[in-house]
């Protein structure tokens, strides 16, 4: 019975265009959001390496705050190669179907 009512859900569905385009769009702003918060960390761990380099304030963990910068900027390209296929891949799929 279950799986009666999993296909009913499924086929009626998987034929609204219009509930892709809307998890489409989820999906992209969920993609983007982590953007934005990746993106104040690395501007954020960028003030504070770059203040102690200087020496105007003392960070007890320089090497921590360089490696918050790499995790950082690295959550940010994939993030965004992300977006990129989703939109392309969702731009095909439309073409196509």
């Amino acid at each position: 019975m279950h799986a009666n009512q999993a296909h009913q859900i499924i086929d009626a569905l998987s034929k609204d265009k219009y509930i892709y385009i809307a998890i489409l769009i989820l999906v992209i702003h969920l993609l983007m959001k982590q953007v934005n918060k990746h993106h104040d960390k690395l501007m954020t761990s960028r003030r504070i390496y770059d203040d102690h380099k200087s020496g105007k304030i003392l960070d007890e963990t320089p090497a921590e705050t360089l490696t918050m910068m790499k995790k950082s900027f690295i959550s940010i390209v994939v993030n965004l190669f992300s977006i990129i296929s989703v939109t392309v891949l969702a731009a095909c799929f439309f073409i196509y179907f």
